[in-house]
């Protein structure tokens, strides 16, 4: 095995995959992944070939089929062991709770991101503590805890806060939206959509990637 096939493996996993999943574009994303399967298994990499495996169990789970593509990536993780704590997996770690909490397992949804969050914190993995708060606030709505939607606030306002830190634009817009969701729940619809027009404002381009559309609808409404 060679230096250009492991960092072809990088390129993809780390690189092709996330991007087009991030931005929404699940056909690009099967595509790179699918790159990523083929590579891995002709070159032995092993922990790319698993990882791209859970991968297109999250791409299944995300098209619609949260059954299956649940099934696939718990088998893979599983499978994964301890490289389930390299910093590859967080990403993979953070959808298959998020897919958990749509499926319904709202209590083991929020056991996965609060492990999670727990571990970013340890481990000082920080860039992905917005997102894993903005959806950990998403589950919480859905949930019994006691006073949620005050719990849920905090969490996307904490998210926000990260986020604007980290200069992370896109996961400032996704924190921004969440949030103006619930503030049009309290029939605060100005101040929702003057949130969400802050955010939405400072992007020039990408404007048909998934969160910057998710925006466009919301201030069209």
């Amino acid at each position: 095995m060679c230096i250009r096939d492991r960092s072809l493996g990088s390129v993809l996993g780390q690189g092709a995959c996330l991007i087009a999943l991030f931005t929404g574009n699940f056909a690009a994303a099967r595509r790179y992944g699918t790159m990523l399967l083929t590579h891995s298994e002709r070159h032995g990499l092993g922990l790319w070939h698993g990882w791209a495996r859970c991968f297109d169990g999250l791409l299944t789970a995300r098209q619609g089929d949260l059954a299956a593509g649940l099934q696939i990536m718990r088998a893979e993780i599983d499978r994964a062991g301890d490289a389930r704590s390299l910093p590859r997996y967080l990403v993979l770690l953070g959808e298959f709770a998020a897919c958990l909490g749509d499926f319904g397992e709202i209590a083991g949804a929020l056991a996965a991101l609060d492990d999670l969050l727990a571990r970013c914190e340890r481990a000082e993995e920080r860039w992905y503590l917005p997102e894993l708060l903005r959806m950990k606030g998403e589950r919480i709505l859905r949930s019994d805890v006691v006073d949620s939607v005050s719990v849920s606030e905090r969490h996307f306002v904490e998210a926000l806060h990260l986020a604007k830190q980290h200069g992370a634009l896109s996961w400032a817009l996704r924190a921004a939206t969440s949030l103006a969701r619930l503030r049009f729940a309290e029939r605060r619809m100005a101040e929702g959509r003057e949130l969400v027009l802050e955010h939405y404002g400072q992007f020039s381009e990408g404007l048909a990637t998934a969160d910057l559309q998710i925006a466009q609808q919301f201030l069209s409404q």
